[in-house]
């Protein structure tokens, strides 16, 4: 584009590139940094008392927002997701004239982007304060103030933010543990049940990715094992030759991936290009879509960690149910962790709000949320925890594409 309006010189071209980057660089430093001051003029109002449902006709709708990754690398996450959500509320809809609830849910795509999925939570926000299953950790932090005036709400967010664990937070519900959590039944099964000691992490560069490899690091010292390495990645991309470069290098014996699937599909590639193939390498659910594809192409197994049960062979009745509802709506599309999330997710959600009155407000549902106390919620065992806004803290490891993942941490 540049060589088609004539800057033909090299030095041109690289010095017209660095001062574009300098621009864009400052745009989004300045755009990020204005935030906490616009926020702190604005009017923190709680909405608790304010009637959950509209009523439309003889009808009573509540409306939920959800800012997700729909398209690019990150996207199986939040189509996956998606799926499982909405299979759940159409199934609720259609039988709208007994119950005389209807939900409806309105989903933007936010690229995996912190601008973007700011953009979407506040164009949501104007329209309703609960927002389902958002992945961001920096769009959760942007919204502490918001939050913590309970003027907007987080249900079942796949983020592992810090204040979404906050017991003040009333209007934040959680399924999934926090990302603390899935990290420590990930290293206590490559420490007690594999026997690493010689271990590095591969990384996100991204808030996510390096409150992965922080945790990595303070259960490795429980286990009295200093953390042999870390290298990382640039968020949204594949770009893995430094870090394959670095583990060249290194040499570890076990690799555990804060990773998406991708980038971690790369860098075990090039490993076994490099002829490492004596290196075993670990995930967290988000390298499920390339499991399978590891197992089939090269024989390679990667265990990962799961925040709910194993989606192709538990024998739990949600988990049944979800596979009958995923082959009625969804054939062609296979199963994975987050559409069974999503699918647990959406039960959880159309549970309470059924059972709530008409007249409720979100106090009245997050009421009924909290309620949810020793249930056995289709074989699942959830207990609300008021210090940490969850109803989980299982973690299950899935160790081959074959087999069944076992369960780590209750």
């Amino acid at each position: 584009m540049l060589l088609r309006y004539g800057v033909h010189d090299k030095h041109s071209i690289q010095s017209f590139k660095g001062e574009s980057m300098r621009q864009i660089f400052l745009l989004v430093m300045i755009l990020f940094a204005s935030i906490p001051v616009i926020r702190a003029t604005e009017k923190i109002v709680s909405c608790l008392g304010q009637p959950a449902f509209t009523q439309k006709g003889d009808l009573y709708e509540i409306s939920l927002g959800s800012s997700l990754p729909l398209e690019g690398g990150i996207s199986t996450v939040g189509k996956d997701f998606s799926n499982g959500l909405n299979m759940v509320f159409n199934l609720f809809n259609k039988k709208v004239q007994t119950h005389k609830k209807n939900i409806r849910l309105f989903s933007l795509d936010d690229h995996y982007s912190d601008i973007q999925g700011y953009k979407n939570i506040k164009t949501l926000r104007e329209k309703m304060p609960i927002m389902i299953g958002v992945l961001k950790d920096k769009v959760v932090d942007l919204f502490d103030l918001e939050l913590s005036g309970s003027s907007i709400g987080f249900w079942f967010s796949l983020s592992g933010a810090e204040p979404l664990f906050r017991k003040n937070n009333s209007l934040v519900i959680n399924m999934r543990p926090s990302l603390d959590r899935e990290v420590e039944g990930l290293v206590q099964y490559v420490v007690k049940q594999r026997f690493f000691e010689n271990i590095a992490v591969f990384y996100e560069e991204s808030r996510w990715g390096k409150s992965g490899l922080k945790s990595v690091e303070k259960y490795l010292k429980q286990q009295n094992i200093e953390l042999r390495n870390a290298f990382s990645y640039p968020i949204n991309t594949v770009h893995i030759k430094d870090a394959l470069n670095t583990l060249i290098h290194v040499q570890p014996s076990a690799v555990i991936c804060i990773a998406h699937a991708r980038p971690t599909y790369n860098l075990i590639q090039g490993a076994l290009s490099e002829g490492l193939e004596h290196i075993y390498f670990f995930g967290l659910s988000t390298v499920a879509p390339i499991q399978y594809l590891l197992k089939k192409s090269r024989g390679i197994d990667l265990p990962m960690s799961m925040i709910v049960p194993d989606p192709l062979y538990s024998h739990l009745p949600i988990v049944k149910k979800y596979r009958e509802d995923m082959q009625r709506f969804f054939p062609y599309v296979a199963l994975s962790p987050f559409s069974l999330e999503g699918y647990i997710v959406g039960k959880l959600s159309t549970y309470v709000i059924q059972k709530s009155s008409l007249q409720a407000t979100y106090a009245g549902l997050m009421h009924e949320f909290e309620s949810i106390v020793e249930s056995n919620f289709g074989g699942l065992d959830f207990n609300f925890n008021r210090n940490n806004r969850g109803l989980s803290s299982a973690v299950w490891i899935k160790e081959q594409a074959d087999k069944e993942a076992i369960k780590v941490l209750s």
